[in-house]
């Protein structure tokens, strides 16, 4: 499987703004709720983003991050890419 077929066109966002992690991460999650249905609330996924970076003490490198969160409920796969 190649990362092409996973992806969707609707969930890249581009000129999203942010000073820190916060910040961008809630850009990118207003974002996606607009496109997808959210799993629960906008500030649980980024409380739940934020604390599993800081339980595994992601290092972040040249402006690249890839935040991600598991539920057990959700089916689907989705990335999202926010520039």
């Amino acid at each position: 499987m190649q990362l092409a077929t996973l992806l969707n066109p609707d969930l890249i966002f581009f000129n999203l703004e942010g000073n820190d992690r916060n910040e961008i991460y809630s850009s990118i999650i207003s974002a996606m709720k607009n496109t997808i249905g959210l799993p629960c609330p906008q500030e649980q996924i980024l409380h739940d983003i934020i604390e599993r970076e800081d339980s595994i003490h992601i290092k972040y490198e040249c402006g690249f991050a890839y935040p991600h969160v598991r539920y057990p409920h959700l089916e689907d796969l989705n990335i999202v890419i926010g520039v």
